[in-house]
């Protein structure tokens, strides 16, 4: 039992690292390629196919047990005039399926489609679909928008006051505290969902996967490392007790 309990001490203590790690130094992120095919069962509405984007998110903890979810969002060739201050006139005037409508979080249970029937978690931009109460944004801001290529970047962040500011809507729509879905997070089951004005059941879309860390892999790498010695060293130890 003792030579078990050895083997076992320099993973625990890698993952106590890693534990501190994750608290004192950079915070987790996470990505999502966001596009069409990710969309099941696939979008056949009239929004172009070359539609795509991508979002980045980092998971912190500003303190104790509060955690927050701070994010960028990427879209290419999705006309966002409307949500943009000082625009004069639709991106694509003559191309009508391509607005943006929303954007939205899923819970995803592993396994089950990505399709807009599935429970929010968070509502970034747009009105919940089951609720006819008028827009419901997060504090979504414009970084950036490129005329040339229709690229348009926001960001903003997942905290307690979007809960708060949904806290009206039925349950499926709302918007839920991140820290209770930690767990969905980190198990591939939280999907961004883009709707256009061509695809109101979704046009793209992406699963958001943890993007793994140098410090986290070397603390991995750290603990394998360890451990391989304290298993050599207690077949060393067991042969000498064999023979004495």
């Amino acid at each position: 039992m003792i030579r078990h309990l050895r083997l076992l001490t320099p993973c625990l203590v890698g993952f106590t690292l890693l534990s501190l790690s994750a608290h004192a130094t950079a915070p987790f992120t996470f990505e999502a390629a966001l596009l069409r095919e990710n969309v099941l069962p696939t979008p056949n509405g009239p929004t172009p196919a070359n539609v795509h984007g991508r979002a980045t998110f980092e998971l912190e903890e500003p303190s104790l047990n509060v955690f927050e979810l701070t994010y960028e969002i990427e879209l290419v060739n999705i006309d966002t005039a409307a949500y943009r201050a000082g625009a004069t006139g639709a991106d694509t005037p003559s191309i009508t399926t391509d607005d943006l409508a929303a954007i939205h979080v899923h819970f995803v249970e592993f396994g089950s489609l990505q399709n807009k029937g599935t429970p929010h978690v968070f509502n970034p931009l747009g009105p919940p679909l089951s609720a006819g109460i008028g827009l419901v944004e997060d504090d979504l801001q414009l970084v950036s928008f490129d005329p040339n290529t229709l690229t348009t970047v926001f960001s903003g962040r997942w905290d307690a006051a979007d809960v708060v500011q949904t806290a009206g809507l039925p349950e499926g729509p709302r918007t839920k505290p991140i820290g209770d879905y930690l767990e969905e997070l980190s198990g591939k089951e939280l999907f961004m969902m883009v709707h256009t004005s061509g695809n109101s059941d979704g046009a793209i879309g992406g699963t958001l996967l943890v993007v793994p860390e140098p410090a986290a892999l070397q603390l991995l790498a750290a603990c394998l490392l360890l451990s391989s010695r304290y298993r050599s060293c207690g077949r060393v130890s067991l042969e000498k007790h064999r023979w004495q």
